[in-house]
């Protein structure tokens, strides 16, 4: 009886419309690993330069993140002021 509660209602497809990838797409999901292995890597290195303990490396690190963060931050509306976080990957 608990389970009945979690079910969805109604036939479903078992499609997900948000990952369907157009046929002319595919190489979509190629590219969208190699972002990611970039930014994990990226991620992984300035955490090790952070780790060292020197505060001229985690300075830069921070001044470079902030910069970057402020030149390519998503923005949802009209206001420049608005931060919309952006989802955990």
């Amino acid at each position: 009886m608990i389970l009945a509660a979690y079910s969805t209602p109604g036939p479903t497809t078992g499609k997900d419309p948000k990952r369907d990838y157009p046929k002319h797409a595919r190489w979509a999901i190629p590219l969208a690993v190699a972002i990611h292995g970039a930014y994990v890597t990226t991620s992984y290195m300035l955490m090790m330069m952070a780790m060292s303990f020197n505060t001229g490396v985690f300075i830069t690190i921070m001044v470079g993140l902030c910069i970057g963060f402020y030149i390519f931050r998503p923005l949802e509306s009209s206001n420049p002021f608005r931060i919309v976080p952006v989802p955990a990957s």
